[in-house]
């Protein structure tokens, strides 16, 4: 089958275990129990070796290990006193182990404890931590030739397994009274690549192999083994496997399209209202070389910051979506659209003015510099997302550890989301009036869309209500603002009556919010206001979990009949990856799970949301254990627990794309 462990003694490893220790039974204790450890002597008692001979380790399929021991007869192991630890693997890490219930055993000092008589088998679920289980190699290097990776297991000469070292410690006792000192070894074996098969051929996988979960890379391309490879995967590979000139503007296409969504939309207002602030003395040339400096500052801060994602597993961007950070961000667009409608000016003092004014007649660089420090903000803080073409970047530079191929591609990719704010700022540039009253109104206008960037940003961390709120302010604000509530005169024309009637819509849509906010706030009492509709449109979609542990108890039970429910048991699991400060993620819980034939398609699924909106250390660590770098992410798993990798959904599908995609995969399960 596969390679024979190699069983050593050893100390414990100074690692972090993977433990089930409950305290009740410390070493101290166990070594005396009832004062026996001197009444017996060296043939009574055997050696630990042979009262528990070292484990058997079998791996069972590529994500399982599966370990057994053979307990000699008047002996036991306790079943809290197993801990495990994968070493010389940094790729791969362990889940949480299933241990089997055991015998209850009634101990003079530490009350009922379960143990184990003559035999216990343990499995030992495996996480692939970044996409790396099918090795990625260079296309232009030899087939035997796998590229370095600085944090990919060590794997054996023909690339098809991995090998590593289990560290095992257990610990038990006689029947006749004497406990053991707890007991490591260390098991030598090689782990098979996800998608590999044994010698005659087969899948080493339960599962078939037109649906077999992989989430690697390999020179074939679209296919690994026989099983599609999820859309990130595919573009990693099309980074490494294709000329670099074909890489870099299949890309800035792929950013072209992601220009027109929710993450880069908040950007539009930021680049226009950089240039309308340039007041008359803007011209095209000099609009056009503002937007190019603000756009190659969010390139190079999105490349840099994909990078670093790339090779340590973390998003810098989800650092910044910090409460702190983003309320002070929003407050600076506040201050900025305060400042455009007059309420003040932001002047700093005489001599400061003084001197800046005579540098700047040396030297015009203080306006970009300004413009720079707000693209680099921007990338950082307003749009975080995760979009396919992105993940493929990060996917191949992390599994590579070359930061300059995936690097370009970011910058490309960059560039291409940069192009339609350079022709907005441009086009303001050129067409924007330079004096007269009409330079006044697009002052506010540009002031209302600083505002809405503003609202749009605190939405991330404030409650919902809140948010609703603040934008029923400001669409009444704006109504009143148009002369929703002016009186029209006989003698007004079609433009006053067109901004009445514009002041008006906008009043009512505010109005509407108001009452929104206070319904979910509870102001107001909900009954009278809400009648009909279909109860399973507005119950709650999704059942939040925050751990990796939460997620393996879903999974195990996944599999289990539910009588309350009335299934059939061997339900599909569906894990939304989720964040209050991801514009993607919201689009999708308002246009995608909001629609009833969605609903109807997941009916029979246990629907999971990972929240990972604080990233702190369990939220990264939800996001590793499936190779992610940060939401929005869609992942599918069947009954044994094993994900669908190919039906990996990351970015936005819309309703109708999304139904057909479930479909999909129901129709590839036998």
């Amino acid at each position: 089958m596969f390679s024979a462990p190699v069983f050593s003694a050893s100390p414990a490893p100074s690692g972090n275990f993977i433990s089930f220790d409950s305290g009740a039974n410390p070493p101290s204790k166990l070594l005396s129990r009832g004062g026996k450890i001197g009444l017996f002597s060296g043939e009574d008692i055997l050696p630990p070796d042979e009262a528990f001979p070292p484990p058997h380790v079998e791996v069972r399929d590529a994500d399982t290990l599966f370990i057994q021991w053979q307990i000699t007869k008047g002996y036991y192991l306790y079943r809290d006193r197993f801990r495990f630890e994968i070493q010389g693997a940094p790729g791969v890490q362990l889940g949480s182990p299933r241990i089997p219930r055991g015998v209850s055993k009634e101990e003079e000092d530490s009350g009922p404890v379960e143990v184990f008589f003559d035999e216990v088998g343990i499995a030992l679920p495996i996480i692939r931590r970044t996409p790396t289980q099918i090795p990625l190699r260079d296309p232009r290097q030899s087939s035997d030739a796998s590229l370095p990776h600085t944090d990919a297991p060590t794997r054996t000469e023909n690339s098809k397994t991995i090998a590593l070292q289990l560290t095992v410690g257990y610990q038990g006792c006689a029947e006749a009274g004497l406990c053991y000192p707890p007991s490591t070894k260390t098991l030598h074996l090689d782990l098979p690549n996800s998608g590999d098969r044994d010698e005659q051929g087969n899948s080493i996988t339960t599962r078939p192999t037109t649906i077999q979960p992989t989430t690697g890379i390999a020179a074939t391309g679209k296919e690994v083994m026989g099983t599609t490879l999820p859309e990130s995967d595919r573009l990693a590979y099309a980074i490494l496997g294709n000329s670099l000139w074909m890489v870099l503007p299949i890309f800035f296409g792929f950013g072209l399209l992601l220009g027109f969504t929710p993450c880069v939309f908040p950007m539009v207002p930021i680049i226009a209202s950089i240039i309308a602030g340039q007041g008359k003395a803007i011209t095209t040339r000099k609009a056009l070389a503002l937007s190019m400096t603000y756009v190659l500052a969010m390139a190079v801060t999105y490349t840099v910051a994909g990078v670093i994602a790339g090779l340590s597993g973390r998003n810098l961007q989800a650092a910044f979506q910090n409460p702190w950070v983003i309320t002070t961000f929003s407050a600076i667009f506040v201050l900025l659209a305060l400042s455009t409608f007059g309420l003040f000016r932001i002047q700093i003092p005489i001599t400061w003015q003084t001197k800046l004014t005579m540098r700047s007649n040396l030297q015009k660089g203080g306006t970009f510099a300004g413009v720079g420090i707000m693209g680099f903000l921007s990338a950082l803080i307003v749009g975080p997302c995760v979009a396919p073409p992105l993940a493929g970047a990060l996917i191949a530079i992390g599994t590579t550890s070359d930061p300059i191929r995936g690097g370009l591609a970011l910058f490309s990719l960059s560039l291409g989301m940069g192009t339609p704010l350079i022709a907005v700022g441009t086009s303001a540039g050129r067409w924007l009036p330079k004096t007269g009253p009409w330079m006044e109104i697009t002052k506010n206008i540009f002031g209302v869309l600083l505002l809405v960037v503003a609202i749009y940003l605190l939405g991330r961390v404030i409650p919902n209500w809140v948010s609703m709120f603040l934008w029923a302010v400001l669409l009444i604000m704006i109504g009143t603002y148009l002369g929703a509530l002016d009186r029209l005169e006989s003698s007004d024309g079609g433009w006053r009556r067109f901004r009445k009637g514009v002041g008006i819509i906008a009043m009512v849509h505010g109005i509407t919010l108001m009452v929104g906010a206070s319904l979910e706030y509870g102001l107001v009492p909900s009954k009278g206001f809400v009648t009909g509709g279909d109860p399973e449109v507005h119950a709650p979609l999704f059942e939040r979990i925050k751990t990796h542990q939460e997620l393996e108890a879903k999974l195990a039970a996944s599999g289990v009949r539910d009588s309350t429910r009335n299934d059939r048991g061997n339900r599909l699991i569906m894990l939304d990856y989720y964040a209050d400060w991801c514009a993607t993620c919201k689009e999708m819980e308002r246009r995608t799970f909001s629609d009833p034939g969605v609903r109807r398609v997941l009916a029979d699924m246990v629907l999971l949301q990972a929240d990972v909106t604080d990233n702190d250390k369990q939220d990264q660590a939800m996001l590793r254990a499936f190779g992610l770098y940060g939401p929005p992410a869609i992942l599918f798993f069947g009954p044994d627990g094993k994900e669908y990798s190919a039906y990996r959904v990351q970015g936005f599908m819309n309703a109708e794309e999304f139904r057909e995609h479930v479909r999909r995969l129901r129709d590839m399960i036998p």
